[in-house]
């Protein structure tokens, strides 16, 4: 995943970065601190889509903390979606329109959550 700057179009800025990060507490479990990170989509009502879902993906109870950035890929890919967690980055790049773009990020987040989950219950047998 690059961290490029940003792409500059007659002389304005074509990125639009919002990040938040959020912790929360669930029936005495402290939920997953999650940061998001979201470049290249102008469709307010698409940005806020990926933040609701990845604020409801933190009810996880989960001690670690992550990190999320979807960026418009340098390859022919269309995205780049990177997650971090404590194992390191793991990265997906594919073309979708942005309309499909929280549904997406909440597929592969939830995937990497089922793996986290797997490689926490292996570890402790």
């Amino acid at each position: 995943m690059s961290l490029r700057p940003p792409r500059i179009s007659q002389g304005l800025f074509v990125r639009a970065m919002k990040r938040t990060r959020g912790c929360a507490k669930y029936d005495g479990d402290v939920a997953m601190s999650i940061e998001l990170e979201i470049e290249g989509v102008s469709d307010r009502a698409v940005t806020e889509a990926i933040r609701k879902r990845v604020r409801l993906l933190r009810h996880h109870p989960d001690p670690e903390d992550w990190r999320v950035r979807l960026v418009p890929s340098e390859s022919e890919a269309e995205w780049d979606l990177g997650i971090r967690t404590a194992s390191g980055w793991h990265v997906a790049s594919f073309t979708a329109p942005a309309q499909r773009l929280a549904d997406i990020v909440e597929q592969r987040l939830r995937a990497q959550l089922a793996v986290t989950a797997g490689d926490a219950s292996a570890g402790g047998t």
